[in-house]
């Protein structure tokens, strides 16, 4: 286990870390990863020999996979970046990292502090056990410098934000998110990706495809901001994650009704949220209402497992709209619009966990 002296930052109730690490645990603790693009390495082909970079040894240290969403590493990049950093070393006249590198580990990491703000934090000491959201440039030529015998760079401090517990949904929405403000990557481009392109885990795959369908037509189109982009009001990870575990109940129950739920998923959603479109039809298009607010959506998908449920007991088919819309009727009743209202959807959230009690009274009125 090693230990970082941290401070922890909290913004809209997610917490994090912002730390300093030494080139040298950067080395042993920081995988590198690019997006494979199966067609051979052809920027090798690119890159000049007898310069600075030993780009033998830092291949072997970049893993290629599908999976990944880092885009290819660009030569040139890398080579004036270890120039950068050459010159700071021998001239000692400017900071080599000044910016925070945004670091990700889908483990939770311990953090251990008297007051709840300065502290340490505990890392694995696992290789690879942190990615790189942001700064892999930046690292990736830090480390070509310590390969290249600069010793006295391995107690180089560089300031980093480290997330932890970030699954891929939300890693790949703030990477995009970022990426696409800084260097202009083209929306449609971004749009187009499927979700077995963009993330490893199956389940967030298909949690991807299944909202990008949901804001394209139906209910909801265009009310989801896909990976950071659009016009829509609701980000896509808070939902994404409602969806997978949707999926994860459905895997529980056998492979056979995971199988077909998968592949109906995207329309059963859309069928979905229609009849929930036409249960509440006076207030759905009305901003005045706060139905299709990420709380409400997220307590929406969160009460499918016992909509589900519900549809097996009484044989309604995954994509019978008149026996889904028939099921949820006694949303509208029991629990009716002005429950969105602003004032009095206001004073829910101050009691908190909104989400959680919507999604109780959604639960409750099928029992009926």
């Amino acid at each position: 286990m090693t230990h970082f002296p941290a401070l922890k930052l909290s913004q809209f109730g997610i917490h994090f870390y912002q730390a300093s690490l030494s080139a040298e645990k950067i080395e042993k603790l920081v995988q590198f990863e690019v997006i494979s693009s199966g067609g051979g390495e052809t920027n090798k082909k690119r890159r000049s020999s007898g310069k600075k970079v030993n780009w033998e040894l830092l291949e072997e240290k970049i893993r290629r996979s599908a999976e990944a969403f880092q885009r290819p590493i660009i030569s040139k990049k890398i080579e004036e970046l270890v120039d950068f950093y050459e010159q700071r070393r021998e001239n000692r006249d400017l900071p080599a990292v000044p910016g925070a590198v945004l670091l990700i580990s889908e483990k939770r990491l311990n953090f251990i502090s008297k007051d709840g703000g300065v502290g340490v934090l505990q890392i694995p000491e696992e290789e690879g056990i942190l990615r790189v959201l942001d700064g892999q440039h930046r690292l990736l030529a830090l480390h070509a410098l310590v390969r290249s015998s600069h010793h006295d760079v391995e107690s180089l401090q560089v300031p980093a934000v480290i997330f932890d517990a970030l699954q891929s949904p939300g890693a790949v929405e703030m990477f995009v998110t970022i990426n696409t403000k800084h260097t202009r990557l083209k929306p449609d481009l971004i749009l187009g990706l499927s979700g077995k392109k963009l993330y490893p885990d199956e389940k967030s795959a298909v949690a991807h495809d299944i909202l990008m369908k949901l804001n394209k037509e139906g209910a909801l189109e265009g009310e989801i901001k896909i990976l950071g982009i659009g016009k829509g009001k609701v980000s896509e990870a808070p939902l994404a994650i409602e969806i997978v575990s949707v999926l994860n109940d459905m895997e529980a129950l056998g492979s056979k009704a995971a199988q077909e739920f998968y592949a109906a998923a995207p329309k059963f959603f859309l069928t979905y949220f229609k009849q929930i479109a036409v249960i509440f039809e006076h207030s759905w298009n009305k901003r005045k209402f706060k139905l299709k607010s990420p709380p409400a959506l997220r307590a929406f998908i969160r009460a499918c497992p016992a909509v589900l449920s519900k549809m097996r007991q009484n044989q309604i088919d995954l994509l019978d709209g008149k026996g889904i819309g028939d099921l949820l009727a006694p949303w509208n009743e029991r629990i009716g619009e002005n429950r969105f209202e602003p004032e009095e959807f206001a004073r829910w959230k101050e009691r908190g966990g909104i989400v959680e009690r919507l999604n109780q009274d959604l639960r409750e009125a099928l029992l009926d």
